[in-house]
């Protein structure tokens, strides 16, 4: 089941936490865009190169191997490049 407003919530207290959290950022550009609210997932890609001016996918790629197994990755990189990250 996926329950994306409430990963919103989870994300975003993790952002009032740490403002810098990149992966909080990216979490809630996928949660926005699995939602149909782009507007705020587009905010997100912003705060996302703001955070990190060289952000890629293909660098954090590297971190693979700390994603669970069942991760669809593929899925979540295509709703992130969709969302405007590259």
């Amino acid at each position: 089941m996926e329950r994306y407003e409430e990963a919103i919530g989870l994300f975003k207290t993790a952002v009032d936490i740490e403002s810098i959290d990149l992966w909080s950022h990216l979490g809630l550009v996928v949660a926005y865009s699995q939602i149909g609210q782009f507007e705020m997932a587009q905010t997100e890609v912003d705060t996302v190169y703001e955070i990190d001016p060289e952000f890629s996918l293909d660098e954090i790629e590297k971190y693979e191997s700390s994603i669970e197994p069942e991760f669809d990755k593929e899925k979540y990189w295509d709703v992130l490049r969709k969302a405007g990250l590259n």
